[in-house]
């Protein structure tokens, strides 16, 4: 499925923007259902639900992306049902239309060049929904088909006077009319008649918003569209060739109005080659739509095919099946390129930039007023005017400075504004996870409410997009090891519904996550058996809570009794420490036995702007993100206990602990790095679960800097997260702590 080439710039115009709406839609939508299956009598929603679904099938056409429409339009149609209450909300319907929500980013990306939807997946939805839409068509398209000719007939009564008096009243009226008629139609089974309807109402709109001018010259078409919908009330059976013909000549003729059409349409290109099947069939009435569908979802996959034939083992063809999913993802990802932002930072924005040119004006005044006074005391013949001038130049250089002041003032605003244009509230991604935090509880068997605060908080779009994986994760665990089954819980005196908090706040120039259960909490003691059992911890040994619960980021640990879809394979924390580390972000544990767990995500708020420290180590100089700093201080050599044959050779007794001592120069092969001789620089430094003390020359200052990444102009170069520019122009190296502390270790 793809959207033809146009050269129409609108026509770009529209398809780029009916995208960006069709996303926010999908966003939503899940949404909507999921509350539509807590609420089942919100009529609001159900509302809501239907209009989406419109929306998408009328863009859809618009856009020519014909495959989506038409699935839009399915739906909608049960959605018509559902809003006259004849039909009613239940479990099974709301999996079904989930279902359909799922398939609607496949289409999507499709429409841009991506893979298509599995054929045989829409086949089947299709099928599920065929037994809502399927109503005693009897009666109802009879009923139906009267009230159509009524619209139709009111509108061809008003057509001669639009003639005399071409208006937008008329095309609106005209629009309306053929809106309900696509629902009526829909509703009652009359899937041809439905079809047209929408492609016209779809094709008015621009009319009656003034987009295409009104003139006479759009009464004849009109009159044909008419003609065509009379044709297709009376008509009962499936269209015949030249009834399909006229059907696409009038819409043609409107959807190039006003530019008239070729006498004769170009005659169709031969097809090689037998038309499909189904089609023959259907045309023949010897198979029912029905039918089809269901013998279209019988049809086995290439990797089955090939599998059965003995050509491919399950596991190659699951591995590229698992391939094309991640494309797929990708393709879709890789489609949301932009990004909506606030009109009142955008507004803003503006002001800022305005005051950037007064700025550069006063300077070009205060350069022109230095340039003449340098003129005068060039040509200054006496001491008096001299001095004079020379009054004059300090003067100027006083309003110079105070001028490069407001510069930097402006600069500094300018770059933090444009940073919050990348920021967008979290509320999106948390409310994402009701639809997994629903079907994990019901797989489980445990009844799960999910609480949201913070939805407003503000982060990097970057981030917000890389942290879907981790949270499902974390998401999945706490409802399979966390939250108890209703009775255990009950039994133990809480409510029968666990609760699942998403908290997300500002502390310190951090977005802080809480992603916290009231379930069953952390065993401790199984936790460090589990790794007593993998040779991590000596039989002996004695670990602090903290060192036990930094063991559940091991690769490999689960306390899981037995494997399910959801956990137990001893692979998910270690995960998603890495990738909450890739963020530049840390990841701590808190629990409580019976009481529950709370993980506690901390990032930066944005991936664009790094707060750290500068340290020198010899003749050159590093940042070191602050996110990675826990304290820092001056301590004499004379403390540290030192060990050999290790690179973290040295420790320091720190908060009742050894903590390890890293020499930065050596640790970087640095030349000519200062032995510490006396009292020497530690920055505390923690990432990942692992801390040490970072020596270091000296600390300079701390910045807020842009962060440009290496791998633009170079290579990937291990231990550095990227570069900045410092005020005088050097290029200053930022360190990847985390890379740094996994060498050490």
């Amino acid at each position: 499925m793809g959207a033809e080439t146009e050269e129409d710039p609108y026509f770009q115009s529209y398809v780029q923007n009916f995208l960006l709406s069709a996303q926010e839609i999908v966003q939503t939508l899940e949404q909507d259902i999921l509350a539509l299956e807590a609420a089942p009598g919100d009529t609001g929603r159900v509302h809501a639900v239907f209009r989406a679904f419109h929306t998408l099938k009328g863009g859809a056409r618009g856009a020519k992306w014909e495959e989506l429409a038409d699935f839009a339009h399915r739906i909608e149609t049960l959605l018509s049902r559902l809003r006259d209450g004849e039909l009613q909300i239940s479990a099974d319907l709301v999996a079904l239309l989930l279902r359909g929500v799922d398939m609607l980013p496949l289409f999507l990306a499709a429409a841009q060049g991506g893979a298509a939807p599995d054929p045989a997946e829409i086949a089947a939805i299709l099928a599920e929904l065929e037994p809502f839409i399927r109503v005693d068509q009897t009666t109802e398209q009879r009923e139906t088909r009267e009230a159509i000719r009524s619209i139709r007939n009111s509108l061809g009564d008003d057509l001669p006077l639009f003639v005399q008096q071409p208006d937008g009243e008329w095309v609106g009226d005209c629009y309306r009319g053929f809106d309900i008629i696509q629902l009526a139609a829909g509703a009652a089974g009359l899937q041809v008649l439905a079809d047209y309807a929408t492609q016209v109402a779809d094709l008015l709109i621009p009319i009656e918003n003034g987009s295409r001018e009104i003139t006479v010259a759009l009464a004849p078409v009109l009159e044909e569209v008419l003609a065509v919908l009379e044709l297709l009330v009376d008509t009962v059976t499936p269209p015949t060739p030249a009834c399909n013909q006229r059907i696409n000549r009038a819409l043609a003729a409107l959807r190039s109005y006003p530019d008239p059409l070729p006498a004769e349409p170009p005659a169709p290109e031969p097809q090689l080659g037998a038309r499909p099947l189904g089609e023959i069939l259907l045309e023949q009435q010897l198979v029912s739509e029905q039918d089809l569908l269901e013998g279209l979802n019988k049809q086995r996959f290439l990797g089955d095919i090939l599998v059965q034939d003995g050509k491919l083992s399950e596991a190659n063809r699951d591995h590229a099946l698992s391939i094309q999913a991640q494309q797929l993802e990708q393709s879709i990802r890789d489609a949301a390129v932009t990004i909506r932002v606030d009109v009142t930072k955008l507004n803003r924005l503006l002001n800022l930039v305005g005051a950037l040119g007064h700025f550069h004006g006063n300077l070009d005044q205060a350069l022109a007023n230095m340039e003449q006074l340098l003129e005068q005391l060039s040509m200054a013949g006496n001491s008096t005017s001299i001095k004079n001038v020379g009054h004059a130049l300090v003067a100027n250089h006083t309003a110079l400075l105070e001028i490069a002041h407001q510069g930097e003032l402006l600069t500094r605003t300018l770059q933090a504004h444009a940073v919050t244009l990348r920021m967008i509230p979290i509320g999106g991604l948390l409310h994402s996870f009701q639809r997994l935090i629903r079907d994990a509880a019901r797989q489980t068997g445990k009844l799960v409410r999910l609480e949201i605060r913070g939805a407003e908080t503000e982060v990097d779009k970057n981030i917000v997009e890389k942290l879907s994986d981790p949270f499902k994760h974390l998401l999945r665990n706490a409802i399979d090891h966390g939250i108890e089954k209703p009775e255990q819980r009950q039994a133990e005196g809480k409510p029968p519904f666990g609760t699942l908090l998403l908290h997300a706040f500002h502390q310190g120039g951090q977005v802080c996550i809480d992603i916290q259960d009231d379930g069953h909490g952390i065993e401790l003691p199984r936790v460090l058996e589990k790794a007593r059992q993998k040779g991590w911890v000596k039989a002996d040994e004695t670990l602090s809570e903290a060192a036990v619960l930094a063991l559940l980021f091991r690769p490999g640990l689960s306390t899981a009794n037995e494997v399910t879809e959801l956990s137990g394979r001893g692979v998910g924390l270690d995960v998603v420490q890495q990738e909450i580390a890739a963020l530049h972000g840390t990841i701590r544990i808190r629990q409580q036995l019976g009481q529950g767990t709370r993980f506690r995500i901390q990032l930066p708020l944005t991936l664009a702007i790094v707060d750290g420290v500068i340290v020198r180590v010899g003749q050159q100089s590093f940042i070191v993100p602050t996110l990675s700093i826990l304290e820092s201080f001056r301590a004499d050599p004379i403390l540290w206990q030192t060990t050999e044959g290790e690179l973290a050779e040295d420790r320091l007794p720190w908060r009742g602990e050894l903590l390890p001592l890293l020499h930065l120069g050596r640790l970087l092969g640095i030349e000519h790095a200062r032995e510490p001789q006396g009292t020497a620089t530690i920055l505390v430094v923690s990432e990942a679960g692992r801390s040490a003390g970072l020596l270091v020359d000296e600390t300079l200052e701390q910045k807020q800097l842009l962060i440009k990444n290496l791998e633009e102009h170079f290579y990937p170069v291990p231990g550095i997260m990227g570069a900045s520019v410092l005020d005088d122009g050097r290029v200053i190296l930022i360190l990847d702590m985390a890379w740094l502390l996994r060498q050490a270790g």
